[in-house]
């Protein structure tokens, strides 16, 4: 089990829930003692393993956007490395 926010501070290139969150416009808000600031998600991410957290913030929320019409999408995880 794990949750979005872990997910997203981890900042594995692995990771599942951060290309359908960036395809939607997400944005993160980040908090430090008396600060915030929100970062739209493909900013969040500096690197491999690396985000732009400074050491003292946590990510508290992540914001999608509604969406303005009908929509849809899919996610299709492609588990193996052979076709069967």
């Amino acid at each position: 089990m794990g949750t979005i926010g872990g997910n997203l501070c981890n900042a594995s290139p692995a990771a599942d829930s951060a290309p359908p969150l960036i395809a939607f416009g997400a944005k993160v808000k980040l908090v430090e003692a008396e600060k915030e600031r929100v970062v739209p998600l493909e900013d969040f991410f500096v690197g491999n393993g690396v985000t732009c957290l400074s050491p003292k913030e946590i990510l508290m929320e992540a914001q999608v956007p509604e969406p303005s019409g009908p929509m849809g999408s899919a996610f299709i995880k492609w588990g193996g490395s052979r076709l069967t």
